[in-house]
This record gives structure tokens, C-alpha cells and sequence, in this order.
């Protein structure tokens, strides 16, 4: 009778399998099958404790991202989104989580992602998943926006700074006297993990300034050994009004080449194994 541990490894491997199938098929070809792809997605997703398996499951959401036009994956939108914002949450949890008992901290990774138990997040078995969350998050903001318009609504709760989350609000005393107050609204998830993992960076003013180009990846390694090598990633995205230039980019810019760029990337992923350390 195979583990917990093996049962995960297994279905990790066979929707690996499956995402590579699609990966090499013809652009829609697969649309018709596309129900019980996202119910077998979902069947993964809500198994808790498994970082192997969730990992797999956002690697097939990048290549159905590029493999399916943008009127079949209507239905998909609230699985991508749902699924990115738990990691992240999950992520900003656990560098948050340092100064609370294990209890506490217990208690909100089982609120989060029903885990049983509080799971580090230097723990190696999630560093592979919050990688490839960011990287399905990389793809969604660099493609064209006609790629993905359904996106579009969701891009402001991902990227861009505090500057952009506030507004000023001008409120009334009872002597009648106008006042003017900053109220925070919201601040994107990329923005709070961003100044959460650089109070512990030893050096921040050495993180690297990365460029955003329309349909250039950010993400291109493998994997990771530590979260500070995604620090220029998160810095670069945590930037105010990217959501402006990426747009007004992507109009001047063809997303073919882009395309291209994010397949390759999804190639190496697959041969992962393949490739030593």
C-alpha cells in the first residue's frame, strides 16, 4: 500500500504526464476535454498537504494557458486566481509567522490551505510550488493583453507598490473644518511578500533591478534553494504603476515572440528531472 507521501509523487507524475500531452498538442485541440481537465485540476487542488502534486497543478495551468484560445478558459479564471492568491497567502503567512506560537502558526496554515500542521516555508518540499506559482503569475502579466483579457480585471491585486494602493479621503469634523486623510486600501499580495522577505535579506541594496519587457519572461531557472532568489522578481513586479507600462507596452509589441519564449521555458520544466544540479 503506497504512503501518503507516494500516492502524492504518483498523481504529481501522471498530471505531469498529462500537461505534457497538451503541451504538445495543436492549439485547441484538447478544448472539448477541457471540463474534465479542470475537474481532475480541482480533485488535486483539494487534497492539502501535497507542495509535489499543487506544483504539477500550476504547471498545467501555464500550458493550458498556452495551448487554449482565451473564450475556452473563461471557466478556468477563478481556479487560476483562487489557486495564486492561496499560495501567496500561505507564502506572506510564513514570513510573518516568526514572532507567534506554533499554535497560532498551526492554526493559520490550517485556515489557509486546511494543511494539518504548520509547514515552513524554508521547508524544500514548497519551495518548488511558490516557484510555480510566481511563474504562472510571471506568464499572466507579460503576455498581451488580448492573450488574456479576463485577466486584465485581476492584474491590480498582484502588481504594483503601496503608492498605488492609497487615496486621499477628505472627511468632515464637527466644527464643520474639511480634513484631508490617507486611507489605505490595499496592497497588492506581490507587495507584502516583497516587504516581508526583504527585512530578511542581509542586503537589500544589492538585489538585483530587473526590466520588465511585453512577452519576456522574468522567471527562467529550474528551481530554487533559497526565496531570496526570487527577491528581484518580487522587487521588479512591486514597482508603482507596472500595470501601466506592461499595457502600454504590450500594444506596441507583437506576443508571438513571447510566446515562444514562455514555451520554452515550460519545455525546460518538463526536463527538469533530467538535468543535474
Amino acid at each position: 500500500m503506497l504512503s501518503f507521501s507516494q500516492e502524492m509523487e504518483q498523481r504529481a507524475h501522471l498530471l505531469k504526464k498529462l500537461a505534457f500531452v497538451i503541451f504538445c498538442s495543436e492549439s485547441d485541440q484538447y478544448q472539448y476535454c477541457l471540463p474534465e481537465i479542470q475537474e481532475r485540476l480541482a480533485e488535486c487542488i483539494r487534497l492539502p498537504q501535497a507542495p509535489v502534486l499543487h506544483e504539477q497543478v500550476f504547471l498545467a495551468l501555464r500550458v493550458l494557458l498556452l495551448r487554449m484560445s482565451p473564450q475556452h478558459l473563461t471557466s478556468l479564471w477563478p481556479v487560476i486566481i483562487s489557486e495564486t492568491v492561496h499560495v501567496m497567502l500561505q507564502l506572506e503567512s510564513d514570513l510573518s509567522t516568526d514572532d507567534k506560537s506554533h499554535d497560532q502558526r498551526m492554526l493559520i496554515s490550517e485556515t489557509l490551505l486546511g494543511t494539518n500542521g504548520y509547514v515552513s516555508y524554508s521547508q524544500e518540499k514548497w519551495l518548488g510550488l511558490y516557484l510555480a506559482a510566481f511563474k504562472l503569475l510571471d506568464l499572466t502579466l507579460s503576455l498581451p493583453g488580448d492573450r488574456l483579457p479576463h485577466f486584465q480585471m485581476y492584474r491590480w491585486a498582484f502588481e504594483g507598490g503601496e503608492v498605488n494602493c492609497s487615496s486621499a479621503m477628505t472627511t468632515k469634523s464637527a466644527s464643520g473644518d474639511g480634513k484631508t486623510e490617507k486611507v489605505t486600501i490595499f496592497k497588492p499580495h506581490i507587495a507584502r511578500i516583497w516587504k516581508l522577505l526583504r527585512k530578511r535579506c542581509r542586503k537589500p541594496e544589492d538585489i538585483t533591478d530587473l526590466q520588465r519587457t511585453s512577452g519576456r519572461p522574468l522567471l527562467t531557472m529550474y528551481q530554487i534553494k533559497s526565496l531570496d532568489q526570487l527577491l528581484p522578481f518580487l522587487k521588479c513586479l512591486s514597482k508603482p504603476n507596472r500595470s501601466e507600462l506592461v499595457a502600454e507596452d504590450s500594444k506596441t509589441k507583437g506576443g508571438s515572440q513571447g510566446v515562444v519564449l514562455f514555451e520554452r521555458i515550460v519545455e525546460r520544466d518538463f526536463l527538469e528531472s533530467l538535468i543535474a544540479d
